[in-house]
């Protein structure tokens, strides 16, 4: 890899995602993994915590996207069947696998229990959708 592709590479994997919406497919963690995850990144205490701060943030599942940068993120995912669910990112693609993700196609791992809900077998494609940032509505004089 030369070294201008690989600044390239992990100056994108450490920004957030700077499109509304993203296509590619969707793949799914095994069980019990996403709520460790939570620990892990500082989101919760106690994996046992997972389903309630789920619903304290208003969301179906966490889920993991590309870039480290989109950590913290809700979003929307479109499913193939027009079935909308709402995540928050709490983990990402390890860099090393980042690029081959991105070849893949790869744009988000749900939660087990989401995979299991939407009756993931496998890759499926979707749509994310990520909450706009309106932090410059508060300059409008209304």
């Amino acid at each position: 890899m030369n070294l201008v592709f690989a600044l390239a590479m992990a100056s994108s994997w450490l920004t957030k995602t700077q499109d509304i919406a993203i296509e590619g497919q969707a793949k799914f963690y095994s069980p019990d993994i996403m709520p460790r995850v939570a620990v892990n990144r500082g989101f919760i205490d106690d994996p046992s915590e997972y389903g309630a701060w789920l619903k304290e943030e208003g969301v179906d599942g966490a889920a993991a996207l590309m870039r480290v940068g989109d950590i913290g993120r809700k979003f929307t995912i479109v499913w193939e069947n027009g079935t909308r669910t709402r995540h928050i990112a709490i983990d990402c693609a390890d860099f090393k696998h980042y690029s081959r993700r991105l070849e893949l196609g790869d744009v988000v791992e749900v939660d087990w229990a989401t995979a299991q809900r939407m009756g993931m077998q496998g890759p499926v494609p979707v749509k994310i959708v990520f909450d706009v940032e309106l932090k410059w509505l508060k300059y409008i004089p209304i």
